[in-house]
């Protein structure tokens, strides 16, 4: 069966390893005890030298930008290392702010819809935005603050969720026909980007063979 969905193995690699964490989110789940648990598990990746910690540390940590996993696991890492490279990784300028979210809970309904656009299925996405119109003009309780439309951009937001659906054009269109403001701009890489700017700029679209049909429709 052919696959529905364009993945990078650093994608799938990151999503594995927080596969616990992100698979047991609830409606009571805070920001911050959800980033925490990343932090952990990505520190403890490090303590035990699993290779699949460099994608988030060296796509992330400032210090540590595109170095080698030899470097990465040479330096001194400490808890707080972690947690800046998965504060950077979900959106936040720092741990701080982090910690400033406190205990804001997920909009659950929102998160089932980003994965439910991630996963290519068109038509229960249509049935969400029917039962909650709201969603379009939603945004992220992730720093980076995306809309649903931002996540067809594959590029600035969460690591595990970067994937390029093949049939995404199609659910870009869905979703700009159904109301959702394709000018609308996400804080990301020190500064407010459109859905079409982090797409363009992204790898997986690219790779998936889709990026011209979605450069169209985003263009359109």
């Amino acid at each position: 069966m052919q696959a529905k969905v364009y993945i990078h193995e650093n994608t799938e690699n990151v999503y594995d390893l927080h596969r616990n964490t992100i698979e047991s989110i609830t409606e009571n789940t805070t920001v911050k005890e959800q980033v925490s648990a990343f932090a952990d598990t990505l520190f403890a990746a490090w303590k035990a030298r699993n290779p699949v910690c460099k994608a988030q540390i060296n796509n992330w940590h400032p210090d540590y930008i595109s170095q080698s996993l030899d470097i990465i696991f040479q330096a001194t890492f400490k808890l707080a290392d972690a947690r800046l490279s998965i504060a950077k990784d979900c959106g936040f300028l720092s741990w701080e702010e982090v910690e400033k979210i406190g205990n804001v809970p997920f909009n659950l309904s929102f998160e089932k819809a980003v994965d439910t656009l991630l996963a290519g299925d068109l038509d229960s996405l249509k049935k969400q935005i029917e039962q909650q119109p709201t969603l379009l003009h939603s945004r992220s309780s992730y720093g980076h603050r995306a809309t649903l439309l931002h996540y067809a951009g594959s590029n600035g937001v969460e690591m595990w969720r970067q994937k390029a659906p093949y049939n995404l054009p199609a659910i870009v269109q869905f979703l700009i026909e159904a109301g959702a403001d394709k000018n609308a701009t996400m804080r990301v890489y020190g500064g407010e980007h459109t859905t079409l700017e982090m797409a363009v700029s992204s790898a997986h679209p690219h790779a998936a063979g889709i990026i011209d049909r979605l450069t169209e429709v985003l263009m359109g």
